[in-house]
Parts: C-alpha cells; structure tokens; sequence
C-alpha cells in the first residue's frame, strides 16, 4: 500500500554584527559537533510519547519560520556578517506521519516505526526503520524510511549514523521528496565539522531540490558560506547575489548584500562598494549591520577623498553606543581622526586624536598615534612630533605604524629644509631593506626633486614608488605628479597613458578635475583634439566647483573652432560668458562669437559682440573687430553708422569698396567733406578709376576744396580722351577756378567743354558756366545774354530757370530793369514751382 510522509523542515540563520576596523575579519564559525558516537538527544528535544500524527494525503515540505538567536559581533570588520548559529544548530524537525497496513508484516514494522517517530521515541523508531530497511531492501518507501531514520539518529545525537543515512538518501535515489532535505542534512552535518567544500556541495544540491522557498534560500546563502570559507570567492559572491535577488521574505538578503559590497571593495570597484555600504547604512534591518556598512562606507569614501560623504557616515557609526557595535565605534573615531587629517584639518586632527586615544584598545593606538604625529608636523610643530614618533616606535616597535615613523621622522626633517634633506634620504634608502619604506623615500625624494623642477629626474622615482606594497594612499599623488614631470618633458603620450591611469583609480579625487585639464592638454599636444575635447567637457559638465572649469570651457570652444564646428563653438563662448560674465577669456569670447555670427552673415547680431570685444582689448581685438563691424554696417547698408565707424577707425583702413561706396554715398547724400575724406585717399592711388576722381573733384569743388580739386584734374584730364568725360572735368574744372576767383580761366575751361559738347545738356551746363564766369570778370552785359541763350535754347527744369534767373540779376545790376523784368516773368511763367535758393544761383 501506499505510504503517505509529511516533512517540515526549518532552518535557521541569522547574522552578528562586525565591530573591528582594522584587523582581517574571521568568518563565524559553525558550531563543532562531533558527528557520530552520542546517543543523547540535544538539549532542547524533548523525547516524550505523542498522538498519532494524522498522514496528509499527498507528501509535503511545510516551511518552519527561522529562528533569531542573539547576535554575537565578530572580531572582524571586514567580514560578512554571519548568523551566530551554524544551520545544524537550530530545532529542526521533519515529522513524517506514520502509514497504515493491516495485512504486510513488513509494512506492520513500518507502521510501527511511523508509529514511534510520530511520538518522538526516537530510539525505537530508528531500530524498527533499520529493520525495515533489512526486510525490505528495495521499494518506493525506502527513501522516507532513511530519511527518517536519519532524523531519529540526529535527535538522538548519533550524528555519524545520521549522516550516513542521510548520505544513503543521495547514493541511492536520484530523484524524491526526500532529495532536497537530506542534502540540507548533510550541509548541516559537514558545515558544524568545518567541512566546507563537502557542506558547500551538499547546500548546492539542496537548493536544486528543496521545494520549500525558505529551505531554498538558506542552502543558496549557506552554500555561499561555505564556498567563501574555501577560498572560491567568485562563486561565493555569485550565490550571494542569487541570495540578494529574492527581495521578498528574505533574512539574509542585507548580509549577502554587504558580502557583495565587501567583494566589490577586495575588486577595487569601490564606488559600486561605497555604494551598497551607504544603502545598508540607511536601510539595513540590524542596528550592527547598519553602523559596520555605515564605518565601511565612510573608510571607502575617506579612501575616494570624499570628504563630505565620509563624515555623516563615521559619525553615524561613532555615535553608536550598542555592545555589540563598540568596535564600529573605535573604528569610526580612527577614521574621523583619519579624515580631519586627510582634509587638512591638522589641529582638529591632533585635538581629536588626544581624545580617543585612551578609549582605543592597543591594536588601533598606532594608527592614530601616527596620525597625531603627522598632524603636529604637519603643523611646524616639530618637536611634538618627533616625541609622538619615537613614543610610537618604543611602544608599538612591531608594528607598521612604527616602521613608517621612520620615514615620517625623515620628512620631518626634511620639512625643515635641511641641506643633508637628499643625502639623508640616500642613506635612509641605502639602510632600510623594507620594500614599502623604500619606496617613501623614493617619493620623498622625488617630491624634492619635483619642487626644484628637476622634472627629468623625478619622474623615474616617482615610477619606482608607484608600485610598491603599502603605497596605496600616496598613488593618486605620484600618478599626478609623474604626469606632471612627462608632460614638461614633452613625453605626451607617457603624460596621457599615466593620467588615464589616475583617473582610472581614482575617479572621485578631488584632482581629477586638474588631471581631466592636463590630459586634454597633452592630447591637444598630439593632435588628438577630440579626446581633449571630450575631456574638457567632462570638466565643465561634472565639475561645477572646479578651478579649471572656467579655462575648460573656454580651451572647448578654442577646439571647437579648430574642428570647424563654429556655431558649437559660439555656443561654448556664449555660455562661458553666462557662467563667468567678469572671465579674462571675455574679450576673445565676444570676438568669436561676433566672428561666427558675421560669417553667418548675421550682421545684426555680430556687432554687439564684435563692439565689446574691441572695447575689453582694444590692442588685441580692435583692428579685426572694427573691420568685422564697418563690413557688417556695409552689408546692412547702415551708411550713417558705416560711416562713424569706419571715421573712427580711420578712413584710410577700411577696404576699398566699403570706402568707395561710403564717399560716394555722401557725396549722392550732399556731406561733401566727408565724401572728400573717403575719396581722397583713394584717388591719389595711381591706378585710381577715373570715375573715382570724378567723383572726388565734384566732393572737392562742393565742399570748396578748389586747390584740391584742381590738383585731382590734373591727374584726371590727361586719362580722358571721351568727350562727354572730357567735359564734364572741364566744366568741374571751371566750378573750382570760379570758386578761386579766376574767371577768365573759368570761361576758357567753359569753351572747352562746349568746343566737346555742342548740343545736350552739357552744352546747357557749359553756357550756364560760361555766363557764371562772364559775371565774375564783371561782364554782366555778357553774362546776360549767355544766361538768356541757356533759357532760349533749352528747356531744363533745373538749368533753365537758374539761366532766367542769371539773366535777371545781371540785367539789374547794368540797371536794365526791363529786360531783367522780362526774365523774371519767363522764369515765373515757365517754372512757377522754380524756388530761389543759394544752391539754385548761376
């Protein structure tokens, strides 16, 4: 007949506390039992006679809820923290209900097997389970059968036997309700024997078989243990993180969180440690739990000069007052110690150091002894810090702080500027056979070295130093330097490679910004102006407080514009500009923005930035900013603001075309002077056009410049052979001899241009002129009758009247006031909108 079995099984698991900083953590061991020769049961069972157990009818594993024991703190910190009882320590109990038979005699042994295990009777239950297991060597029920012998073994402390019918379970089966637990059993047993490869693969198996998520969970952490404890970290860590996975219901989740946290710090993938630790900090279930992640994390961010970050995290630890947590607590006061001093805060430092120091135990004095030590030298205070350093050698002469106090008694020294400070160090490397000591003094001296600028010689010891054991805390300084002293010895790719590698390693040093600026620059020193790019941008966009977030911003748009990406680049002087409005740079940042626009052709825009770049640096920027902003008034056609522009900056510098079009657009506007100013320089080119001094000389002779007028037609008059041309410089010709008076010469160049234009409208402005100069020789008889010609041959609106009028003035002055009536009526009568004015006289 059938058998029906229920099985409950619970397992037990919490985790104590950490409480010791700087001393390797030890894993809590499992309890040791001797599995094999007792027959008592533990204490805490309770063998007793008890009701039949009704057999549900299908087999189950029914979860028991863990039990949580005291936590007990480990002598460790950086060990994960365990639970204080191993899994074979808690009150577990599979309890199968007992089968009925009422025809097999074996099946008769069975039940009353079933009968005596239900009711606890341990003793009985096992020797009727072996007879079973005599008459019945094969058979479905033979796997319950071990299994519960094996329970009854256990509870009668008979661990041997128990395991070996635990273990006859997995020889002897495959598959089975009964696969999961015993395998659970035997991780149990090896686990408390400090058997760790064997309780590692016994927890493997029971979590592939265990259907109880509960159980499950415990075998995966409990097998985490055990590979941790043989040395197979990176399994471990991966069977923590299956741990972690189940948010849900989960005891363990926080320490195998802390595991993963503490596998990332070993890793060197601190920031994903800092990370976790801070998490736990805030949200870990164990007040112990929270203060060591919150120590870890505030150590991890000391290491990371994260001073902000570190402090909250150490005083939270150091507030602590729990007895399970004190060893967090001294732990947390060495590291603020540590970090007053790392922040440059000696005085606290040293005063904080005082104070801790009798509540520290003996294995964490020397770290602060030594830090109190430095702070004093730190602080000039020499002679207290030599007493600290030999009190440290005498009273802790085997240990590392006392060997480093050699080294720092040195620096001391040489922080006085001793002459011997080189060869000292010489003698000190050539009498220490410390690795670790050597390389300080290798540090030491080319720290020395680097302040004389011997950059040559520097940089070999700074790489010797780099390496080397127990010089974690001055590698950032010594990449930085190195790179430093490769950079001014134009080894750029050397600077690079070793900057990567600072930045590699410590991507949250407060020189980080300094190392982005210095790889940019010996990239940009290779050609490699992308990458400086990229890495100026990291400045500017990640490191809002840097010093050299202004300079990066500007060395952008500088690259930028080298790229050929302009419009980027007035875009990063344009923000620069928001950032930083009093920037040095701002002068060549309004420069290329205004230059950009203008090559945009947007020329509204351009002379804003164009006009303050010329005002902040005037010697740098104003001849190319004041031609960008005359060419751009141009391109508007703004003549008036063209004008002023190009007057201030002087006619003679602006280009041609702009100056010609500027003095031909005054003199078409009448500001004659200022055409002449525009012109002039122009004409007196020798390969002046001749229309270009045509328009001058009529500048000159309105403007009443008639010496300079003459002086242009006579370069002009022998270039032109047309007659119309030829004319029209005769007739500006006699404007400028009238203007001087001469008008018998004025009338001989009026002839000439008549002799050249006998009919048209030159031929009626040659007349006119011809009684123009009549009148000023006192001919006005003559000029009369010249003006009437005018009138009587030719109709112009503008030349006509100015003939009509001509005429009448001459008539009245020889006293003719009838024909000089007669003109004015012709006048009147010809053009009545005709409006006497100076301009409109002959």
């Amino acid at each position: 007949m059938k058998h029906h079995v229920a099985v409950i099984v619970s397992v037990v698991g919490i985790f104590s506390p950490l409480l010791a900083q700087d001393i390797p953590v030890r894993r809590a061991e499992p309890v040791a039992q001797d599995v094999g020769t007792s027959t008592a049961p533990p204490q805490g069972w309770d063998v007793r006679r008890a009701e039949p157990v009704s057999s549900p009818s299908v087999p189950d594993v029914r979860r028991a809820e863990p039990v949580t024991p005291r936590q007990v703190p480990t002598s460790s910190p950086s060990a994960p923290f365990r639970p204080s009882v191993s899994p074979a320590e808690s009150d577990e109990e599979i309890r199968v209900a007992p089968a009925v038979s009422n025809f097999d005699p074996v099946a008769a042994v069975l039940e009353q097997a079933n009968a005596y295990y239900a009711r606890k009777i341990y003793d009985m239950a096992a020797k009727k389970y072996e007879e079973f297991l005599v008459l019945r060597p094969v058979g479905a029920e033979r796997q319950s059968v071990l299994f519960r012998m094996g329970e009854s073994l256990r509870a009668m402390e008979r661990k041997t036997e128990a395991t070996a019918a635990y273990q006859r379970v997995l020889t002897e089966f495959n598959t089975g309700d009964f696969i999961g637990p015993a395998a659970y059993r035997l991780g149990e047993a090896y686990y408390a024997a400090r058997n760790f490869a064997a309780s590692a693969d016994a927890f493997g198996k029971a979590g592939q078989y265990m259907r109880d998520p509960k159980l499950r969970l415990a075998s995966k952490y409990f097998e985490a243990r055990s590979l941790e404890e043989i040395g197979r970290r990176m399994e471990a860590l991966s069977a923590y993180r299956e741990v972690v996975a189940q948010t849900e219901d989960n005891p363990y989740r926080d320490h195998a969180l802390f595991q993963l946290a503490e596998g990332d710090s070993q890793a060197g993938l601190t920031d994903s440690a800092f990370r976790q630790f801070r998490k736990l900090a805030e949200s870990a279930q164990s007040e112990a739990l929270r203060i060591g992640a919150a120590a870890n994390a505030g150590l991890l961010a000391i290491d990371a000069k994260d001073y902000a970050a570190a402090r909250p995290l150490l005083q939270q630890a150091a507030a602590s007052h729990g007895e399970d947590e004190i060893k967090w607590k001294r732990i947390a006061q060495t590291g603020l110690v540590r970090l007053e001093y790392e922040m440059g805060n000696f005085e606290a430092a040293a005063q904080l150091a005082t104070q801790v120091l009798p509540q520290l135990p003996a294995e964490s004095r020397p770290k602060v002894l030594l830090i109190a030590a430095n702070s004093q030298r730190q602080l000039e205070r020499y002679a207290e810090a030599l007493a600290l350093y030999d009190q440290l050698a005498t009273e802790f002469s085997d240990s590392p702080q006392a060997r480093e106090a050699a080294f720092y008694r040195l620096v001391a020294l040489v922080s006085q500027k001793d002459e011997r400070a080189l060869s000292l160090i010489d003698e000190f490397l050539a009498s220490s056979a410390n690795a670790s000591e050597k390389a300080k003094a290798y540090l030491l001296k080319a720290e020395l070295l680097f302040t004389q600028n011997r950059f040559a010689e520097a940089a070999p010891l700074y790489e010797k130093a780099l390496d080397a054991e127990g010089m974690d805390k001055y590698r950032s300084g010594a990449l930085s330097k190195l790179a430093w002293c490769q950079y001014h010895e134009k080894k750029y790719d050397q600077a690079v490679a070793t900057l990567t590698r600072f930045l590699t390693q410590f991507p949250r040093d407060p020189q980080a910004s300094t190392a982005l600026a210095q790889r940019a620059k010996a990239q940009n020193e290779t050609g490699q102006m992308v990458a400086a790019l990229e890495d100026y941008a990291r400045i500017v966009n990640n490191h809002p407080e840097a010093r050299e977030r202004e300079d990066a911003m500007y060395q952008q748009a500088i690259l930028l514009g080298k790229l050929q990406r302009p419009a980027e680049m007035a875009a990063a002087f344009q923000r620069l500009l928001a950032e930083y409005p009093q920037s040095n740079f701002a002068a060549e940042a309004n420069f290329w923005i205004g230059h950009t626009a203008f090559d945009a052709k947007k020329y509204r825009d351009a002379i804003p930035a164009l006009d303050a770049a010329r005002k902040l640096d005037p010697k740098t920027f104003g001849e190319r900013a004041s031609l960008r902003v005359v060419m751009s008034y141009y391109y508007l056609e703004d003549r008036e603001n063209a004008s002023r522009e190009a007057l201030a900056w002087g006619p003679e510098k602006a280009p041609v075309e702009v100056r010609t079009w500027l003095g031909r657009s005054a003199l078409a506007a009448g500001n004659f002077n200022q055409a002449v100013q525009f012109l002039r320089p122009l004409a007196e080119a020798s390969d002046a056009s001749d229309e270009l001094r045509a328009s001058l000389v009529q500048a000159q002779v309105k403007a009443g410049d008639f010496d300079g007028a003459r002086t242009t037609l006579k370069m002009l008059l022998p270039h032109l052979h047309e007659p119309r041309a030829k004319a029209s410089a005769y007739l500006l010709m006699a404007e400028a001899l009238l203007g001087q008076g001469a008008g018998e010469e004025a009338k001989a160049a009026a002839e000439e241009a008549l002799k050249l234009q006998p009919e048209g409208r030159l031929n009626a402005e040659a007349r006119l002129m011809n009684g123009r100069a009549l009148l000023a020789q006192g001919r006005q008889e003559d000029a009369a009758r010249a003006f009437m010609a005018v009138a009587l041959l030719y109709d112009e609106k503008d030349l006509s009247p100015q003939a009509l009028l001509g005429a009448e003035d001459a008539y009245r002055k020889v006293g003719n006031t009838v024909d000089a009536d007669r003109a004015r009526d012709e006048r009147q009568r010809r053009y009545p909108d005709f409006q006497k004015t100076e301009a409109t006289q002959p």
